[in-house]
């Protein structure tokens, strides 16, 4: 499919899933399509997409490659995957999707961005499938899924194998954990504080101190749903 047809696809679904009063101005760029951009206007419950300079974008996102935009399209991966996927070897992105910053208006811009992050899908409601082969490398190489943000907080599938360790660092006595073991077992650390997770349990604790989970003996991937804070906001 072709870029313009993807981006008619997202847009049909995307009014459906925001309110009238929601408006964000983007710029996209595609890193392997270069001299060419794509604007996105959304207002009043419309979605524009321009295949030239319309308007004034609050921020530029570039695409390291047209086949990132094709994962989107079939969901093999997400936009938060894509935010947190950890750049390949001599490779200078930060992630598939590269956000860069254009002064953005107001301080509501996080959660109005954070919205945007739903544009990426076709479907409504938006899916996200859960399959290993869609995993991206986060904090350690841990194998991870992004599922959604919501102001400072993100939402991710793990899947931690034995003997792997996702490492978290002290974030603040007002900032929570949570996590919800969907499959297998293994040891959640805080500072000194060490406990056992199991299948179908639920956690929470602040991150006063570095956080841990560990699948130190299990043959089988500790499987979990974990909310946090998000690097850098």
């Amino acid at each position: 499919m072709t870029v313009n047809q993807i981006l008619d696809d997202f847009s049909k679904a995307f009014r459906k899933k925001i309110e009238r009063s929601y408006s964000i101005r983007i710029q996209l760029e595609i890193r392997d399509i270069p001299d060419k951009i794509w604007q996105i206007d959304v207002s009043n419950g419309n979605v524009n997409v321009y295949s030239e300079e319309k308007i004034t974008p609050e921020e530029i996102i570039i695409i390291s490659g047209k086949e990132i935009l094709d994962k989107l399209y079939k969901n093999e991966i997400s936009a938060l995957s894509a935010f947190l996927q950890r750049p390949e070897e001599k490779d200078d992105m930060m992630g598939a999707l590269i956000r860069e910053k254009n002064e953005p208006v107001g301080k509501d811009f996080i959660s109005r961005m954070n919205i945007f992050t739903g544009f990426f899908s076709k479907d409504f409601p938006a899916k996200i499938i859960i399959d290993k082969k869609n995993c991206v490398k986060h904090n350690g190489g841990i194998d991870t899924i992004g599922l959604k943000t919501f102001g400072k907080f993100g939402q991710i599938f793990i899947s931690v194998k034995k003997g792997e360790t996702l490492y978290y660092p002290a974030l603040g006595a007002n900032i929570e954990i949570n996590i919800y073991v969907i499959k297998g077992s293994g040891k959640l650390t805080a500072g000194n504080d060490e406990c056992e997770i199991k299948e179908r349990e639920y956690y929470y604790m602040n991150l006063q101190n570095c956080a841990e989970i560990k699948n130190t003996v299990n043959e089988e991937p500790l499987e979990a749903i974990v909310i946090l804070q998000l690097p850098g906001r």
